[in-house]
């Protein structure tokens, strides 16, 4: 039994469907709240942050105002809002610069409304946690399941000697 694990397959297999429960995990909380976590570099007006909100992982980047904000991270947690589907969540009237939207997925890039289009932009991403977790068991299912090959081992073959001059 041991032995069944030393293959980088049956390691990674484990691995993936660690995350694949992990992700699951996340899909179903964030069907009750919301999660948010920034990030800015020491000083800078850019912004990273993460949701995980209504079966979507959404990443954006952008320009906070031109602020200049201090450096570090914060985490919120609260109930999702219905406001929260969309870029209604804002507060603000939001324009896209362009947007790609299909299935799920999400992608653009835009500006408030009140804002000059060059002060604020915002870099956004939505990725649907089921584009994530339904993958993950497959994959680690192949890895963990798929027959090894087996390896001949030349130590344990008995050829016989050759005699010299016979």
């Amino acid at each position: 039994m041991g032995n069944d694990f030393r293959s980088w397959r049956r390691k990674f297999g484990v691995v993936t469907l660690v995350m694949a429960c992990a992700f699951m995990g996340g899909w179903v909380r964030s069907g009750l709240f919301k999660e948010e976590l920034w990030f800015s570099k020491d000083p800078s007006p850019n912004q990273i942050f993460v949701q995980s909100c209504t079966g979507c992982v959404r990443c954006f980047y952008g320009r906070a105002n031109g602020e200049i904000t201090r450096g570090g991270y914060w985490w919120i947690s609260r109930r999702c809002r219905s406001a929260d589907r969309d870029f209604a969540g804002f507060g603000v009237p939001f324009v896209f610069d362009w947007r790609w939207h299909y299935w799920g997925f999400d992608f653009g890039k835009g500006h408030e409304v009140q804002q000059r289009p060059n002060e604020y932009r915002l870099r956004f991403m939505f990725i649907p946690y089921w584009s994530i977790v339904i993958p993950l068991p497959l994959l680690s299912a192949w890895l963990l399941l798929r027959k090894l090959p087996t390896r001949s081992n030349p130590q344990n073959v008995v050829e016989p000697f050759a005699t010299e001059g016979t």
